[in-house]
């Protein structure tokens, strides 16, 4: 199986969720810039949901062009927070000092939504954070990411640290913006344009300075109790993160492959096509959505006659079959095993 590692739907819409916001806050009709994306605005309530690089690159284009001359990485990074790191973000305040925290959030980063590339460096006279673009792409497109990148960091680094938190100096590879006063601003601290890496540099005893919210008692079991949850997505592409998306929203009425083919903009030769590539047949990939909502319904206590119906099955009989055919077993023997 071949994926282009751009479309392996792989992590959080974390990004998308901040551009969102900048998008709003400047008067943008944001629903729009979802469309033939394969999810909507309403998708990024759910904390399940993944995306590949070229989906949020694409909505990056989009807010771009709607705001242009607007740093828009920036401000998205700007509107992050440590809690916007999900498990990895509060798993980072159980830390007792700067550099161990770091140190996991780096380890984490692809859980925690990353579109860049991250790595420290220290020595005695400073501490270096260096990052670099994840994929290649155009100067524009990287600009924004690196940019969203070192606000970020600021930001979860003063949630973490508080005002204790100061950088030396911030350093771009790219020519210097019309907007660049706004970057010391941000910042705080002298921002140098064309370098030849980007970098943020702090003074190195940050990386010891203490984290207020660690305990001696509890720290230790707060990330035990973290760890066993942060697990890796499944490596799959976009556009099969996309039907399953669909067919989990409409389950209910169990789409056939002709309804979800017009949703995802192609015929319904290309869609067998597609999941065929990756190994799948779409009444595999739908059999799959139904018996995970069965599951997850039963185990909220409804009966097997309401499930039946929530999925589209009026007549018992058919659902029962179409469990064994699924389980191995029928509903009333799937009750008994769990007694």
């Amino acid at each position: 199986m071949d994926i282009r590692t751009e479309t392996i739907a792989d992590a959080p819409p974390n990004i998308i969720r901040g551009l969102t916001l900048v998008a709003r806050e400047h008067g943008i009709a944001v629903g729009r810039l979802f469309r033939g994306l394969g999810f909507s605005l309403n998708d990024l309530e759910r904390h399940d949901i993944l995306v590949s690089y070229a989906q949020s690159r694409k909505f990056l284009q989009r807010v771009e062009a709607a705001l242009p001359g607007v740093p828009v990485g920036l401000k998205s990074g700007m509107k992050q927070t440590i809690l916007c790191l999900g498990l990895v973000g509060l798993a980072m305040y159980a830390f007792r000092t700067y550099r161990e925290a770091l140190s996991y959030g780096i380890r984490h980063q692809q859980t925690a939504g990353a579109l860049t590339t991250f790595s420290f460096e220290e020595s005695p006279s400073y501490f270096r954070c260096v990052v670099g673009p994840k994929y290649p792409d155009t100067h524009e497109v990287e600009r924004h990411w690196i940019d969203e990148a070192f606000a970020t960091i600021m930001t979860i680094s003063r949630n973490l640290l508080g005002a204790q938190f100061k950088l030396s100096r911030v350093d771009f590879t790219y020519p210097r913006p019309a907007e660049y006063g706004l970057y010391e601003e941000v910042f705080g601290c002298p921002v140098r344009f064309d370098a030849r890496q980007n970098v943020m540099t702090c003074p190195p005893h940050c990386l010891d300075l203490e984290l207020p919210t660690w305990h001696p008692s509890f720290s230790a079991y707060v990330l035990g109790q973290i760890e066993p949850m942060l697990r890796q997505p499944t490596v799959e592409s976009d556009f099969i993160a996309t039907t399953r998306r669909y067919l989990r929203a409409n389950v209910e009425h169990s789409p056939g492959v002709d309804e979800v083919a017009r949703f995802l903009n192609v015929s319904s030769r290309t869609l067998r096509r597609h999941l065929e590539s990756e190994g799948f047949r779409f009444l595999q990939l739908l059999d799959e959505i139904r018996l995970e909502r069965v599951q997850e319904l039963r185990h909220m206590g409804w009966s097997w006659g309401k499930i039946a119906e929530s999925i589209g099955y009026d007549n018992p009989s058919n659902f029962s079959k179409a469990y064994v055919r699924w389980t191995g077993q029928l509903p009333s023997e799937s009750d008994a095993g769990r007694r």
